[in-house]
Parts: structure tokens; C-alpha cells; sequence
């Protein structure tokens, strides 16, 4: 795939669960900086076909065809740290562009990745060590749930292998086109750490009074209900698109109603002490990794648990 057209100024990415959403969405709110409307292209993730919410060039295009003049261009898919080939076809495009890049304790994010699967119908086994079991057999292909639309998704261990993702991004990208942003330092300094993205990025240091929750975890009372609403236009056909219109002319829309009525928050499951032992042993030298070439402590990631 050869990519000699537009191309953003910069992307957020990173390790699911990392506040890729919560940067988009305070980004986006800033007067120097065009984010479009999709969240989550996925476009440079050649080799993870099943995620592309815009696959073709003439889509990707129109996402920013209307762009203030002035602006800096960005896209946040947190799928191009996770893909072998995104960076490359950016760096293809655009050897200039700019990516923030968010991490979080491995061990942390993939239990919320998983819940997170779960909320999208992309996993149908609700119980993360389950889930984790299934991986040898997901490998081969089988065992995916007909809702995933990328069965690499459902392969935890490699999701979660953050250090070797990280070395496999710092060979690809100049130091001084990179930003890594920890987690640790969204919770305990939001105000700062959003403050230095607007300084890497090279646009005016302006600060919200407050930050809103974005994204926080949540997860579905109702299966059923919810592969319904994901399969409203096969149930109804042709009435589909009209009934819609019509809700939507008296300002009704089923669909936010509907996800409203079944979504509540959650805080995650609670794992055995067994289990986490074991992604403790998985885990750790990808946390080892991420320290040497980070060059930063992360001893309390392992020590906590």
C-alpha cells in the first residue's frame, strides 16, 4: 500500500486503556489543533485489516477536508502502537509527524482491555483468566466470537508485550519526534502532563479550569440487547433508515438511549492472587524493557501487586 497523500501533523498512541481518548477529546477542544470527528481511524494499520474504521484514501482525505487554516492536523489511534506496520506508513508519508505516545503497567492495562472488549462485544468470555486460557486456541483461529472484528485483538499476551512494542517504536521514530506520557503521571498530574503535550506539539499552552472523566470502564447489564443494537439495521431492513430519520426529526435517538439504558460503570473484576502471579511472570520482563528504554523506575508497577 503506498501512502503519497495527506497526512496529519501528529498522532496519539499507545497501549489500550492509557487515556488515548481522554488527550483526544481535550485536544480536540483546543483552537489550534484539528482532530476530526472519528476517533480511531485505524487507517495506517495495514496489518490489522479488521480495524479499519476507514480504509480507504479518499476517506481518510475527507476526514480533514476541512481543516481552519493554521491548524495542526492530528489522529488518535491507539492501534498504531500495537501494529508492526502503522509507523512505518506514517514515517512513509510524513517523516515529520509527531506521535504521543501513552503507556500504562501492563499488568494494570490489560485486565481494563479486557473488560473493554467485553463492553464492545469483541469478547464474549467475561472472565479474564477464561479469556486468557483461550489465547493458544484463539492463535489458530478458533474460538473467536462472530462480533470480533480483529482476532489479534483477543491475543492478550502479545497486547500486553508494551516493551517490546516500545523498542519496536523507539527504533522507528527520532527521539525528538516523540513524547512518551505514563499513566502514573495522567493520575497524579493531569494539568501538567497536558501542558507538556501542548508545548512537544508547539502550540499555546492553554489549560481547561477542569478535566471531566473520559472513558472511564464500564460494562453491558444486557448482552442480548446489545448485539440488537448493533444489529438494528438487519432486524428492521428497509424501515431501518426511515424510522431513524423520523426519530431523529423530533429529536429522539434511540441508539444514545438505548446504550444509555444498558451501560453502567464498573470497577473490574477482582482476579485471583494465583493468576495475577502468573501475569506478574509474563509481564515483568516486558516492564523491565520499558524501564531500560525509558530510563525510567518502574519497580513500583511489580511491587504493588
Amino acid at each position: 500500500m503506498g501512502f503519497m497523500s495527506f497526512c496529519p501533523d501528529f498522532f496519539i498512541c499507545g497501549a489500550q486503556k492509557c487515556g488515548t481518548t481522554m488527550l483526544y477529546h481535550y485536544l480536540k477542544s483546543h483552537q489550534g489543533i484539528f482532530l476530526p470527528e472519528l476517533k480511531e481511524p485505524h487507517f495506517f494499520c495495514t496489518d490489522l485489516p479488521g480495524l479499519n474504521a476507514v480504509g480507504e484514501e479518499n476517506e481518510y482525505n475527507e476526514l480533514y477536508n476541512r481543516v481552519p487554516f493554521g491548524c495542526l492536523t492530528g489522529d488518535a489511534s491507539a492501534s498504531y502502537f500495537f501494529s508492526s506496520q502503522a509507523i512505518s506508513n506514517i514515517l512513509e508519508r510524513n517523516s515529520n509527524a509527531r506521535f504521543v505516545l501513552m503507556l500504562r503497567n501492563p499488568i494494570e492495562m490489560i485486565q481494563a482491555y479486557h473488560s473493554e472488549l467485553c463492553y464492545n462485544l469483541s469478547e464474549d468470555v467475561l472472565d479474564f483468566k477464561k479469556a486468557w486460557r483461550l489465547q493458544p486456541e484463539r492463535n489458530e483461529g478458533r474460538g473467536i466470537p462472530s462480533s470480533c472484528n480483529e482476532p489479534r485483538k483477543l491475543i492478550y499476551t502479545d497486547v500486553a508485550s508494551l516493551g517490546d512494542q516500545l523498542e519496536r517504536f523507539f527504533n522507528a521514530v527520532p527521539e525528538e519526534q516523540r513524547l512518551v506520557v505514563f499513566h502514573d503521571d495522567v493520575k497524579n498530574d493531569l494539568k501538567g502532563v497536558y501542558a507538556d503535550v501542548l508545548d512537544f506539539l508547539g502550540v499555546d499552552i492553554v489549560i481547561p479550569d477542569q478535566f471531566e472523566k473520559i472513558n472511564e470502564r464500564k460494562r453491558i447489564r444486557n448482552r442480548t440487547l446489545a448485539h440488537f443494537h448493533r444489529n438494528v439495521p438487519s432486524f428492521l431492513g428497509p424501515l431501518y433508515l426511515p424510522i431513524k430519520s423520523l426519530l431523529n426529526f423530533i429529536g429522539i435517538s434511540p441508539s444514545v438511549l438505548l446504550e444509555k439504558y444498558n451501560t453502567t460503570k464498573t470497577q473490574g473484576a477482582t482476579i485471583d492472587s494465583d493468576f495475577l502471579l502468573e501475569l506478574e511472570q509474563v509481564l515483568t520482563p516486558q516492564i523491565r524493557k520499558i524501564e531500560s528504554l525509558s530510563g525510567r523506575d518502574l519497580s513500583h508497577w511489580i511491587d504493588k501487586h
